[in-house]
């Protein structure tokens, strides 16, 4: 992968075009990583793709950047989705970046009976989802839903789409084992509880739905930021397991 500086840019990208930078980015560019006129970097957006572009204006408020060659489309990295439990900020920014670099296609905020916070703000969500994927070199970026009840997601999920649950309380399958089921079953999400874990209750709720299969990391109860990283990391590598055998 280049060593460029990558940018995700809002505006539409097209050949030749030319794209100023925002305040932010021009910080960025000519702050932080020092880059001057005449130098290349990447850009990129969920729409029009991957591109090579160069600096060509730049002084103390404006830098301007022209498009010069396209690298490649804007394709998910995967169908999954990642609905968690609220956490406090420095977890929740922490699940959010970690999931943007293992490919998340959604992320969902749950609100449940033992979520410790309701408070989300979805744009900061957001600049932590662009940041990470400039990083990691990723073309998209997550959707971000509006943070819903347990109840409401169950109600909304479509039914022939698989969720796997993370179940604390160790009756699930292993986790591998559960992905690898062969069946018409196939994870198309993964659902974290909160820090003090689901009540029965939640837990009985989501065992009433078929499309809902309860699954287990092992015997080590782990913070929700770690399970959801763990679960994503296994995810990741049973989706690559199945390519090569393919």
């Amino acid at each position: 992968m280049s060593n460029l500086v990558r940018l995700f840019i809002e505006s539409s990208l097209r050949k030749d075009g030319v794209v100023p930078l925002d305040s932010k980015q021009i910080h960025y560019v000519t702050k932080v990583m020092r880059l001057g006129l005449g130098d290349k970097l990447v850009v990129f957006n969920s729409r029009d793709g991957e591109w090579h572009a160069q600096i060509t204006h730049i002084n103390k408020r404006l830098c301007s950047i022209q498009l010069l060659k396209f690298i490649r489309k804007s394709e998910s990295e995967s169908d999954i989705s990642l609905v968690f439990s609220l956490l406090k900020r420095g977890a929740t920014d922490l699940l959010v970046e970690k999931a943007t670099e293992l490919g998340v296609a959604r992320l969902c905020p749950m609100i449940c009976k033992r979520t410790n916070t309701f408070k989300v703000n979805v744009n900061r969500l957001k600049a932590i989802c662009i940041e990470a994927s400039e990083q990691c070199g990723r073309v998209t970026i997550p959707i971000i839903e509006q943070p819903e009840t347990l109840g409401n997601i169950l109600a909304e999920w479509p039914r022939r789409k698989g969720l796997l649950f993370l179940d604390e309380s160790g009756l699930g399958s292993p986790i591998l084992e559960v992905l690898q089921e062969q069946n018409s079953w196939q994870a198309h999400g993964i659902l974290v509880g909160p820090e003090g874990g689901f009540t029965s209750a939640e837990r009985n709720k989501m065992l009433e739905n078929s499309f809902i299969r309860p699954a287990t990391l092992g015997e080590r109860l782990v913070r929700a930021e770690t399970a959801a990283i763990s679960a994503l990391s296994i995810y990741n590598a049973n989706m690559a397991i199945d390519h090569y055998k393919n």
